[in-house]
């Protein structure tokens, strides 16, 4: 609903911008400089078009890569709590009481977090640091262990590295110079279509209006897919609440020590 309102807000605006400049420029300056008026908002609106163009196919991959580390997060936390049932009954009840806290924070602290701070949580970050403590802890004896160990050291550090990468998003956006290159190409292409409006009264308040309408959605939507765990456009949790819940019922089984 606000974006509906930020479009209607800037087709308003313009609207009444060409009304109103229409009966303060005289009739003949209109008509001298409105073909160079349309030049020039033609070019403009080619060149942003192209700009929110590249920028919205590259924040589409950023979100797709978002939700593949999600998946890939929750799933490390998973198969490492699936490997503490190879471990003594101390380690192992304490490793797993850390994979569930963790997977709870994300889910519940975290996310919220992301969405109205783009921040993530020291408390995430310290059940990390427990959880790379109690790995490195384990002193794997056999081949089997060794290797069983390696994987789930190898799932820890991708568990890490996806976490990392989802606090840099998080925190991100699209850069100062995009967003300066889009403000200057959307006002090149709004002025002159608002000075220069047609005669007709219709047609003078439709056409920028239309125009400005355009450019507004065109600006929202480059803004929503920068911030892949906020707004309409965002990351699912999904991941976490399924990670949640395959842990709840790996706990059942027995141990494999």
């Amino acid at each position: 609903m606000p974006a509906l309102l930020i479009v209607a807000a800037a087709a308003a605006v313009a609207g009444v911008s060409a009304v109103l400049l229409h009966r303060h420029v005289p009739a003949g300056v209109r008509a001298r400089f409105r073909e160079t008026g349309i030049v020039v908002t033609c070019l403009a609106g080619a060149l942003f078009a192209i700009t929110v163009g590249l920028a919205v196919v590259s924040a589409w991959e950023r979100l797709d890569r978002a939700g593949e580390e999600v998946a890939a997060e929750a799933d490390s936390a998973v198969d490492i709590f699936w490997y503490s049932r190879t471990l003594p009954a101390g380690q192992r009840g304490l490793m797993q009481r850390h994979l569930r806290e963790y997977l709870a924070v994300v889910l519940y602290k975290e996310w919220a977090m992301m969405e109205r701070s783009r921040a993530v949580s020291a408390e995430g970050w310290t059940l990390t640091d427990r959880l790379r403590e109690g790995l490195q802890s384990v002193q794997p004896r056999t081949r089997g262990e060794v290797a069983r160990y390696g994987q789930a050291m190898s799932r820890m550090h991708e568990l890490l590295d996806a976490r990392r990468a989802r606090a840099a998003r998080a925190a991100g956006g699209e850069s100062p110079l995009l967003w300066a290159a889009l403000a200057a190409a959307a006002t090149a292409v709004i002025v002159p279509a608002v000075v220069f409006a047609a005669d007709r009264l219709v047609v003078r308040v439709a056409a920028p209006a239309a125009l400005a309408a355009t450019v507004a959605a065109g600006l929202l939507l480059v803004h929503h897919l920068a911030t892949p765990y906020a707004g309409p456009v965002r990351v699912s949790p999904d991941p976490f609440h399924l990670g949640l819940a395959r842990v709840t019922e790996i706990a059942q089984l027995p141990p494999l020590t």
